[in-house]
């Protein structure tokens, strides 16, 4: 079994962030009448256009669409900015649509999965990627602020940004859980109760709120590991 964690109690790297790229705010809905039929090709997401890739989107109504969306692996919150067809993409100051992220159930790009977060009914109004499928879904949204930093007499020197991530936990497809920075430790010990090692290493806080992604795959690994001969209880 890798030693997964084994490292994860050592200490983690920091969180990789996928920065994506924001589109333009033209207000406009999808509706029935646009052309969002699945494209006689087969369903490809690999090649990235001017920052767009072609994705599978299902609406809010169970039915499947595809079109091209920013490649982006931060989430998407607000309005999702699209393009119908590749060549309306290509062309030249064509800018484009946009749907409201309420609108969207879940997303299918470049490999990876994003789902409408849906907490106790009401939506969340993002689109999270998910991180780690098993036992115990993680999903992560990432919103870039800018951040003004300053000299030491409090003068501003440059704009720049900082990622935010947000952690939602799903267990064996039940509801969703919100991690809560400030309370961190004291919800993920709660959560992650029955596994030693990883109660110690969140008690100890070598385990923070940035090594979300760590501490779910290491309990997702020790929910699967086998199960050793010499302690099957016989019939």
């Amino acid at each position: 079994m890798r030693l997964f964690i084994l490292t994860a109690l050592l200490g983690l790297a920091g969180m990789r962030v996928a920065y994506g790229q924001e589109g333009p705010v033209a207000a406009t809905a999808l509706s029935a009448q646009d052309s969002m039929a699945a494209p006689k090709s087969p369903f490809d997401s690999g090649s990235v256009i001017k920052g767009y890739s072609k994705a599978e989107i299902t609406g809010a109504d169970g039915k499947t669409h595809y079109v091209f969306i920013p490649a982006s692996g931060n989430g998407f919150a607000g309005l999702l900015p699209f393009y119908r067809r590749e060549e309306e993409l290509r062309r030249f100051g064509t800018e484009p649509l946009n749907i409201d992220v309420d609108k969207v159930q879940s997303i299918r790009l470049q490999g990876q999965y994003y789902e409408h977060m849906v907490l106790k009914g009401k939506r969340k109004h993002v689109l999270a990627r998910r991180l780690t499928n098993g036992p115990v879904e993680l999903f992560s949204y990432i919103e870039v602020k800018e951040i003004m930093t300053k000299s030491g007499d409090g003068m501003p020197l440059s704009l720049g940004s900082r990622a935010v991530p947000y952690w939602y936990l799903r267990r064996s497809g039940q509801g969703l859980v919100v991690v809560d920075q400030i309370e961190f430790i004291a919800q993920m010990t709660h959560y992650f109760h029955d596994h030693h090692d990883l109660l110690v290493a969140l008690k100890q806080r070598k385990l923070k709120y940035r090594d979300m992604q760590q501490v779910v795959e290491a309990y997702n690994e020790y929910l699967t590991r086998p199960v050793p001969v010499d302690t099957v209880i016989p019939k």
